[in-house]
């Protein structure tokens, strides 16, 4: 049996959270012994709870907590796992930097987006690039999520190539079947994203594409599903542009299906990414897809194959693209179609899950259970 810990720093909903929540339902349980480490209260924690799975609290950021950090080492050599997978920058620091000179400890980490890259290498970007570079040597295997993370990782000195390796993240599929059943609503058409309200979802750029095509088409929404610390400028935006009732911010919500089955579009405006799961659910819910021509969603958006792409920051091209399926029902069912198609055979949780096994039994070998 090997005992695998798996850690995050949040518990709140999003994509990191639904991987770490999947990995620690799937993996083989003869083989695996799953124990998850994040924040106390939240979303993860709860569906944790409900699955049975060993759960303990900690409490990290991107500043150092001297405290946290011995918290987090006692926690290690109490559980003894054989494997500590760390999901993101911040676990990735504070779980290796806890693991060190612990030799029982195999550390994985994976990079769910190298999101400094992104930005204006500024000092606390240069920083934590530093940091990855130095605990390089302190990392086993590095799973990225996407090509594009794995060879700018490699460019950029913070991924080893020989070292490293890509793992798609992955659905179940079927689960998403639901979201297809859209409700009817007559001639309202609902053009929607989920996402955390921040700067990197882009969603300012769908507020003005939104303002463009209000005054070209009638009867269209936007609903945006998803909490964050643009809310405020966000909801100010949407006031500014007379779009009050015409676009609305409608917080978190669990139910992910109910949401994609009210939605006739979905739209992912980022500016940067990993390898998005909404995107994968969107699929999965057979909805015609337009999203930004950035790293990750490239990976899984051909452009007028299964969804439509546009340069990110384009308020116009976003627009037009958004007007293009609403009028051209013909491209829009065949997107959604070959979207549906793409996901159940590239981007399963089932694949997902078993590359990151032979991840861990390639660390440890065929050791028996």
């Amino acid at each position: 049996m090997i005992n695998v810990m798996l850690m995050i720093d949040e518990a709140g909903l999003g994509g990191g959270q639904k991987h770490v929540l999947w990995l620690a339902q799937k993996l083989e349980k003869e083989r695996f012994k799953v124990t998850v480490a994040c924040e106390g209260n939240g979303w993860l924690v709860h569906e944790l709870h409900k699955s049975n799975i060993r759960h303990y609290a900690i409490n990290i950021s991107n500043r150092l907590n001297i405290k946290e950090l011995f918290k987090i080492r006692g926690i290690i050599k109490r559980e003894k796992p054989m494997i500590l997978h760390t999901h993101g920058g911040t676990a990735g620091f504070y779980g290796r930097l806890a693991a060190i000179f612990l030799s029982n400890v195999k550390k994985v980490h994976t990079y769910h987006g190298i999101h400094y890259l992104n930005h204006e290498m500024n000092l606390s970007k240069r920083i934590f690039k530093w940091i990855d570079k130095l605990f390089l040597g302190l990392t086993d295997r590095v799973i990225c999520v996407a090509i594009s993370d794995l060879n700018e990782g490699i460019k950029a000195g913070v991924v080893n190539k020989g070292g490293a390796e890509v793992i798609y993240n992955g659905i179940e599929v079927d689960s998403y079947k639901d979201g297809i059943k859209k409700e009817q609503k007559g001639e309202e058409v609902i053009i929607g994203s989920i996402g955390r309200l921040h700067i990197q979802k882009g969603y300012k750029y769908l507020i003005d594409a939104a303002a463009i095509l209000a005054n070209r088409l009638p009867n269209i929404k936007f609903h945006i599903i998803g909490e964050g610390e643009e809310r405020n400028e966000l909801a100010a935006r949407i006031h500014e542009r007379g779009l009050d009732g015409i676009f609305l911010l409608k917080g978190s919500r669990e139910n992910v299906n109910e949401e994609l089955a009210m939605m006739d579009i979905f739209v992912l405006p980022s500016l940067w990414e990993g390898l998005p799961i909404v995107l994968l659910e969107a699929m999965a819910a057979k909805k015609p897809i337009i999203a930004t021509r950035v790293n990750g969603t490239v990976e899984i958006i051909q452009n007028e194959k299964n969804g439509l792409l546009v340069a990110p920051e384009n308020t116009e091209e976003l627009a037009d693209g958004i007007e293009r399926l609403i009028k051209n029902t013909k491209l829009r069912d065949s997107v959604a179609e070959e979207a549906l198609k793409n996901v159940t055979k590239e981007f399963s949780i089932k694949k997902c899950v078993s590359q990151t096994e032979n991840v861990y039994n390639r660390i440890w070998g065929k050791i028996k259970c």
